[in-house]
């Protein structure tokens, strides 16, 4: 009725449709849903990165503002005595332990069991992630992420998907309470039930900083 008394109006609405058609297509694109190979471990720590800087986006520029103002006030203290070795080490001390912190990633890298993650990845860069982890009797899900400018297009919701239907096993995961609705939409309830202390840890559920941030256990068991 509204379009009959408005032309324009069903032309505007004709074009967008044709807009958001042609855009949902090259979306589609280039778009592929897999499982994570070995490759791919340097771009999922990227991604898992960037996560964990939502998560706590005050705690990298702290560590950084440390580590700053430690070197710093060893600079001057080494200088003041004249101390030549000493402020040669404040110098390089930043550095150090960012080679350190390399060659820790490194020595777990081997560890971690690439394929429990399954990635989507768009033109050969990886745009999205989650782990799947499986255990004796739970499964457990970790690390959904997907980049910023990615979001809204249901990445998410159909990483999520697919996981839940590999499991296995109930799926209990952890989130804070602006990702609940989210996992509510696709079956999650959250849970208070009483559950293994090691489940607990690895949920990250006993953890004080995060439970200050209402971090909340969820479970799928379809």
């Amino acid at each position: 009725m509204l379009f009959q008394k408005y032309p324009i109006a069903s032309k505007m609405f004709m074009i967008l449709r044709k807009l958001e058609t042609k855009l949902v297509k090259e979306l589609q694109q280039g778009i592929c849903l897999r499982n994570a190979q070995d490759y791919d471990d340097r771009a999922i720590a990227s991604l898992v990165q960037q996560l964990g800087r939502t998560l706590r986006p005050d705690r990298s520029g702290w560590k950084r503002g440390a580590i700053g103002f430690i070197s710093g006030l060893w600079l001057v203290v080494a200088l003041s005595q004249k101390a030549l070795a000493l402020a040669l080490l404040g110098a390089v001390m930043p550095f150090g332990i960012f080679v350190g912190l390399m060659w820790l990633i490194n020595w777990l890298n081997p560890l971690i069991t690439w394929s429990d993650y399954w990635v989507i990845e768009n033109n050969g860069s990886l745009i999205a992630c989650a782990k799947l982890y499986e255990g004796n009797s739970t499964c457990e899900l970790y690390d959904v992420f997907v980049v910023p400018h990615w979001r809204g297009n249901g990445l998410g919701t159909t990483l999520v998907k697919t996981l839940i239907e590999k499991a296995r096993y109930p799926i209990y995961l952890a989130c804070l309470p602006n990702a609940i609705g989210f996992y509510e939409a696709l079956g999650f309830t959250c849970t208070t039930e009483p559950l293994d202390a090691e489940l607990m840890r690895r949920l990250s559920l006993t953890n004080v900083r995060y439970k200050k941030l209402g971090l909340t256990a969820m479970v799928q068991t379809r």
